[in-house]
């Protein structure tokens, strides 16, 4: 393997263990690798389609990047997400989607949370009238038109975002008008138009690409008319800051000649960010507002070559530069840059907190917190040193652009990031001054930043020791870090079988990578009380390979601390609806399922008590999964125990009980003995 591959291959890897799945299968989708990374692509393909059935972000990322991509096999909740997607451009979509068959449990959730709801975020029939102006007479749109759209569309995110960009539109055409134009930049407001740039980023996210064309076009017409009437007014200073303030909409306005405009303005341009930086920062003279759009400018470089997802690059990942954009991913100096422009911003912040009242620091620290909170884990990652991201903490805290998520944060990073305990110690007077820590703070942790304590558990000891976090959430984000582990010990075990043991690209050494960092992690917490479940998991795995034995142990464990139950419902049932026949089971996206539910049987059978702790319906489905997989050589006293303790309550008057009992009948008929042998064969003796 080549120094090159050996890069792309440690690149992909390190997606793959923080998982950033959608990046991950970009690349390995642009570098041909698809055949050679199967299983993975998979897991990958499951775990971006659960999450976009859960969350709202997990929608919105799936629906603005699954049509560059196709998964191996076209699941139910994915064409159910497909027809949403389609929506737009289809004239039957609504019944279509909620006529969706097959779907697993979580999806049957989603679409009964569409029905309940009756979401219908474009009637089309309405939607058709509304839009009629948009696409033949964009330049005439106003503001009432936008206004009149909104009132169509019932969701509500969408039609205020559309009643945003109204407003936006009247502003903008304000500065197309007669009376503008003979005034010429007297009339052009920069802040007006850098707002509306950021909502017209803010909101791209939230509507379909169809539609999106659609609401935006009048935008680029009116932007269009702007440019081309100030572009010859020779006044290149005030058309390079004009061009500043639209990081979003001037590159699709200026389509392929934007590079050409750039190289006009002064050739500094997107190619040479650092030069521009450099000149920035050290003239005395640069305003705070100017240090502000240089901070937007790097953060939208730093997303788009992150995320891969701008319009302007695809063509970059298709065709001939695609390996010269690889190749820059490692190179830190987007990064670098925009910690300089960070620290820049907010020293000129701590002067100036000293003379803003405590509601302006709350909205300073409303607007910065989530920027710094997206980029600081991002910077981290391409810096050799924690020393910078050591700075920017310390200023954040002092500017007062830090609060509780920034804190929690924080405190998750590397100590070598946190200087020992002194800004730990900052991070948890922060959190002491804020709203207690909540619900949506630990969604928002598990969602965004789980790979900061997975495998790498240590990191939630100050969490613990310091009661930053409430036991009920911390019990929650414990198990779902527990969950995360089983899948990880369930991908580990599959790819142990003999049939990945030659793979070329040697499948077993990142998770068994995730295995060892884990076992070193939890070492520094097993004295924990509230890490005991993860604990107890590895000593139950301790190779990192799922084991009868080990199940046995790991139930047993369950049912003394009477999570048995709960465990069965979370984290299987969710997944029996993969396994539909035997042949599938074995190229589901978890084989070990029929294997976990064997040992749940058998451990059901030695302890009655198992069974009165899981629905009837589950405990009904696991059998007849089960009977689709057992081929015949099975032993079934485990089985016999299940139907005595299932006859008894049978007779006591429980009505699910002999249903249950049927199907574990089946279940043992399928698991009969082996047939004799014939004979003058070797054998002990006749009986079997």
């Amino acid at each position: 393997m080549g120094k090159k591959s050996k890069k792309q291959r440690r690149a992909l890897d390190k997606l793959y263990r923080r998982g950033r799945y959608w990046e991950w299968l970009e690349k390995v989708e642009a570098l041909g690798l698809s055949g050679q990374f199967a299983e993975e692509k998979r897991v990958a393909w499951d775990y971006v389609i659960k999450k976009a059935l859960r969350t709202p972000q997990g929608f919105s990322l799936f629906m603005r990047s699954f049509p560059r991509l196709q998964p191996p096999e076209q699941s139910p909740e994915y064409r159910l997400l497909t027809l949403i997607h389609q929506a737009p451009t289809r004239t039957k979509w609504e019944q279509e989607i909620m006529e969706t068959e097959g779907l697993s449990p979580l999806g049957q959730t989603f679409l009964e949370t569409l029905r309940q709801r009756k979401v219908t975020h474009f009637p089309m029939a309405r939607l058709r009238t509304g839009i009629k102006k948009f696409v033949d007479k964009p330049e005439k749109v106003t503001r009432g038109d936008y206004f009149d759209l909104a009132r169509r569309i019932a969701d509500p995110s969408m039609a205020n975002a559309l009643t945003q960009l109204g407003h936006q539109i009247h502003r903008l055409r304000a500065q197309n008008s007669k009376r503008a134009v003979k005034q010429g930049w007297s009339k052009v407001h920069l802040d007006h138009l850098a707002e509306m740039d950021y909502y017209l980023e803010h909101y791209s996210d939230l509507f379909p690409p169809s539609c999106q064309r659609v609401f935006y076009a009048p935008f680029f017409v009116q932007i269009h008319q702007l440019l081309q009437r100030l572009v010859t007014t020779d006044r290149p200073d005030l058309f390079t800051e004009l061009v500043a303030v639209l990081g979003y909409s001037f590159p699709v306005v200026a389509g392929d000649h934007e590079h050409e405009f750039r190289l006009w303005l002064g050739g500094e341009g997107t190619d040479d960010l650092e030069t521009l930086v450099d000149r920035t920062l050290e003239r005395e003279e640069t305003s705070f507002e100017e240090k502000l759009l240089l901070l937007h400018r790097l953060r939208r470089r730093l997303h788009e070559r992150h995320n891969a997802i701008d319009s302007h690059l695809e063509s970059l990942f298709l065709g001939p530069m695609r390996e010269d954009l690889l190749e820059g991913l490692d190179d830190p100096t987007i990064e670098s840059s925009l910690v300089r422009t960070y620290e820049a911003v907010l020293d000129e912040m701590i002067v100036r907190c000293r003379n803003t009242n405590e509601r302006e620091s709350r909205q300073v620290q409303r607007i910065m917190e989530p920027e710094l909170c997206e980029d600081i884990e991002r910077v981290s990652m391409c810096l050799d040193s924690d020393r910078p991201i050591s700075r920017l903490l310390d200023k954040a805290f002092r500017a007062g652009a830090a609060g509780k998520r920034l804190a929690l944060l924080c405190l998750l990073l590397p100590q070598s990031a946190r200087q020992g305990s002194l800004l730990a110690k900052t991070a948890q007077q922060v959190i002491e001054h804020s709203e207690p820590v909540d619900q949506e703070d630990i969604r928002w942790l598990i969602e965004e930043y789980e790979h900061l304590y997975v495998p790498e558990v240590n990191s939630l000891r100050i969490l613990i020791e310091r009661r930053i976090v409430p036991g009920e959430l911390l019990h929650t984000l414990v198990w779902h870090v527990l969950d995360d582990v089983d899948k990880q010990f369930s991908l580990y075990t599959n790819i142990c079988e003999p049939g990945f043991r030659d793979h070329p690209f040697s499948l077993p050494e990142l998770p068994l990578k995730i295995v060892e960092v884990l076992q070193s992690a939890v070492r520094s917490v097993e004295h924990l009380p509230e890490m005991e479940p993860i604990v107890t998991y590895l000593k139950c795995f301790p190779d990192g390979r799922l084991s009868s034995r080990g199940m046995q142990r790991w139930y047993r464990y369950l049912l003394e601390k009477d999570q048995f139950g709960t465990y069965v419902h979370q984290n299987l049932l969710p997944q029996l609806d993969a396994m539909k026949t035997a042949d599938e089971a074995s190229r589901s996206l978890d084989p070990t399922i029929p294997l976990r539910i064997e040992n749940l049987l058998r451990f059901m059978g030695e302890d009655p008590r198992a069974i009165d702790t899981i629905p009837w319906e589950v405990l009904i489905l696991m059998i007849e999964k089960l009977t689709q997989y057992f081929d015949g050589k099975r032993d079934v006293s485990f089985l016999v125990k299940i139907h005595n303790v299932l006859q008894e309550k049978k007779s006591a008057g429980e009505q699910y009980a002999g249903k249950a009992s049927a199907a574990l009948l089946k279940l043992m008929k399928a698991a009969k003995t082996p047939q004799r042998r014939k004979r003058g064969s070797r054998s002990r003796g006749r009986r079997q």
